[in-house]
């Protein structure tokens, strides 16, 4: 008589089958990415990202940050499978440029939007984007729900003094440590163009628009709601200065509250030119500010406050 042999393909056929089982069950609850079907990344031929698959391939790959990106469709996060929220442990979406490598290629939104992202961290730089010194323009980060430890804002975390964001706009709810803001949380760059109507809180360095700025902002304005402890503005919370930092051409009109050095427009300045910017004393709730001018809401709401100051109707406004 002879030893029945062992039957090891059958055995491994069935480890075979059922670790394929167990890689499908593991993709069906795991978020995708699939990388751009065309364009190569250069400026004559950039990326076209036109899913949330695309922009999530975007971020799980920093060797892709110093490229050129078109977005050609509106991308909703709510259609994320599985549901942005549950991501990584229910930190949600994972920014573009981090701490260690920054993004330094341009992203053209080509003015479409993207709506729900959701950030749970208690990391620095969160945003859409965290650290960026790239250019970023034409698109609108909407109903965003961020809520992170510092240097934190819709569309950027810490943009810096190379970074140009132009044409861009945020609304939800942004929340913070410090340097927060509803579109950027600390800027050394140039803002032309943007907005936000987000609401925003945070303790020291919080602006509607941008929570820290060095650089220079140009036809901005901010709706949201803003409330902090210190450095709390309507439009920025803190203005430092610098060689090019300069705000002209904007306004807020949310309401602002904090505990000291608050300002309607800014919370607070040094040396800083602000020109032909205004603040709504009455929907604020601030009678002052470092730098602007406080009307009453009809002043505001009157076309002559602006051409008077030489506003750019009807091109810009």
């Amino acid at each position: 008589y002879e030893l029945k042999k062992p039957e090891y393909g059958g055995f491994l056929k069935r480890v075979l089958i059922l670790t394929g089982l167990l890689i499908t069950v593991f993709s069906l609850f795991a978020q995708l990415a699939f990388p751009p079907t065309f364009g190569d990344g250069t400026e004559n031929n950039p990326y076209e990202i036109t899913n949330w698959n695309n922009l999530y391939w975007l971020s799980q790959n920093p060797s892709e940050w110093d490229k050129h990106y078109v977005q050609t469709l509106d991308i909703d996060f709510a259609e994320a499978t599985p549901p942005i929220n549950t991501w990584e442990y229910g930190k949600g979406w994972s920014p573009i440029g981090n701490n260690s490598i920054c993004f330094t290629g341009k992203y053209d939104g080509d003015h479409n939007v993207i709506k729900n992202i959701f950030i749970n961290r208690r990391s620095v730089m969160t945003g859409l984007f965290g650290y960026s010194s790239g250019q970023i323009s034409n698109v609108g980060v909407i109903n965003v729900n961020i809520t992170s430890g510092g240097l934190v804002g819709g569309l950027i975390g810490y943009n810096l003094p190379t970074g140009i964001v132009e044409g861009c706009y945020s609304s939800g709810i942004v929340t913070a440590g410090n340097d927060v803001g509803g579109l950027i949380g600390l800027s050394c760059g140039t803002i032309l163009n943007c907005y936000n109507t987000a609401n925003v809180s945070g303790v020291d360095y919080v602006g509607g628009l941008i929570g820290d700025a060095t650089g220079s902002i140009t036809n901005c304005y901010n709706k949201g709601s803003v409330t902090g402890s210190d450095r709390v503005g309507g439009l920025i919370g803190l203005l430092s200065n610098n060689n090019n930092t300069a705000v002209s051409n904007s306004y807020s009109v949310g309401l602002v509250t904090g505990n000291t050095q608050v300002g309607g427009l800014v919370g607070w300045s040094v040396m800083v030119d602000v020109s032909n910017s205004f603040w709504d004393i009455e929907t604020s709730g601030q009678s002052t500010s470092i730098g602007g001018t406080g009307l009453t809401t009809v002043e505001m709401k009157s076309i002559s406050t602006f051409t008077d100051a030489s506003w750019d109707f009807p091109g810009t406004w």
